[in-house]
């Protein structure tokens, strides 16, 4: 019996093969059965609810088991950007678990204080031009590698849902899926910006995590690592256990210390901001 799915508001391919057990999307994508709708939506990435596309070799009814919670999306950016990617394949649950909109708000204050006059909302970075949340072109980069079906989810559910334009509030554009346009521009428009610094703290979380770090740990890690290059936590913890090359250093407190001794105000204002960014309401 062939087994036909409607597109339900939030779901994309992978979310759909995960609900029938698939191993990637690529499976219902490129099934034979799905040419029409392949011709009619030539971006994998870009469907829409409503679209019917048939699932390859399964049962009527979805695995039970595999059918991920859908999460109420908010038109608040910030909000939106948090709930999608906490249903990401590609996270662990300990770094979704710490992601939330505060942390967002926090960074882009924690940036913006960090402003030299005149800079706006686009200041200089290492030579790159970023945004309000100080995303660099490598970490754009692996945003889009890592979490491109989230970023996607995402650009239709604040373009086609919730009505917003690339201008950010504009009223009056007729409703359809946001489109990106490349660093820097991604970085800096005030809508799509808020998914890469989600999007961007939760890469910088994941690299954090560590057997035997606690969560709260691996929470001011994770944001000292986005803040900063990885070389200024590596050698702190490297100062702290030199006998193994700070492997060892697992908790956040003697890092901290470390780095407050230092003489470089760059390599000070590590700890000042990831404070700055947890004190965000």
């Amino acid at each position: 019996m062939t087994t036909y799915h409607t597109v339900k508001p939030g779901e994309n391919l992978s979310v759909i093969a995960r609900k029938y057990g698939l191993k990637s999307w690529k499976d219902i994508y490129r099934y034979d059965a799905n040419e029409k709708f392949r011709d009619k939506r030539p971006n994998e990435n870009l469907i829409f609810p409503g679209d019917v596309v048939v699932i390859p070799g399964a049962s009527a009814t979805p695995k039970a088991t595999a059918v991920p919670a859908q999460p109420a999306l908010s038109c608040d950016s910030k909000a939106a950007a948090v709930a999608i990617l906490k249903t990401s394949a590609w996270l662990d649950a300990n770094t979704k678990a710490l992601l939330s909109p505060a942390l967002v708000r926090g960074i882009i204050a924690a940036e913006a204080s960090r402003f030299s006059p005149g800079e706006g909302r686009g200041g200089l970075l290492d030579g790159d031009t970023c945004g309000p949340g100080q995303i660099g072109l490598p970490l754009y980069t692996d945003v889009l590698k890592d979490l491109k079906p989230e970023l996607n989810q995402f650009l239709v559910h604040m373009g086609a849902t919730c009505g917003l334009s690339l201008k950010g509030r504009g009223c009056g554009v007729a409703k359809q899926p946001l489109v990106l346009r490349g660093f820097p521009q991604d970085v800096i428009e005030p809508v799509v910006s808020d998914f890469f610094i989600a999007a961007g703290l939760a890469v910088k979380l994941k690299r954090a995590l560590k057997t035997g770090r606690s969560a709260d740990d691996q929470l001011r890690f994770g944001i000292a690592l986005y803040h900063s290059k990885h070389d200024t936590i590596a050698t702190a913890q490297s100062a702290i256990s030199p006998a193994d090359k700070g492997a060892s250093v697992l908790a956040w407190a003697p890092v901290k210390a470390q780095l407050e001794k230092s003489s470089n105000p760059e390599v000070k204002d590590v700890p000042l901001y990831v404070d700055e960014v947890l004190a965000s309401p």
